[in-house]
């Protein structure tokens, strides 16, 4: 997870290998992304981070163990949830990838 700081001025720049693909899922590109910060964890990370374009959301990364690194990554399209990557077991690796329908339902998963 990002220090809050790092998510002000070209915090783009920085964090672009996050945001790899991020266009092709959400319809949005990073420069159009806001990022709001929120929560504290160690070393001033947040443990929540809310990426808005306007009031939309386009994604959502959440430190749920406190450890610092994102546990889940939601990436929303036109307000809706289309992916959520987990970290289940706190490993520090993905393990849970859901894909959702338009509607909302789960469309699949795969876990590793």
């Amino acid at each position: 997870m990002p220090n809050a700081d790092d998510l002000r001025g070209n915090w783009q720049a920085s964090l672009a290998p996050w945001f790899r693909g991020l266009d092709r899922v959400s319809g949005l590109s990073t420069s159009d992304l806001r990022a709001i910060p929120e929560g504290r964890g160690p070393d001033n990370r947040a443990l929540y981070i809310r990426f808005n374009s306007g009031h939309m959301p386009v994604a959502a990364w959440t430190d749920r163990s406190g450890d610092g690194r994102a546990d889940n990554i939601e990436i929303f399209k036109h307000g809706r949830m289309v992916i959520q990557l987990s970290d289940s077991n706190y490993s520090g690796r993905a393990n849970v990838l859901r894909f959702y329908n338009a509607d909302g339902s789960l469309a699949r998963e795969r876990r590793y």
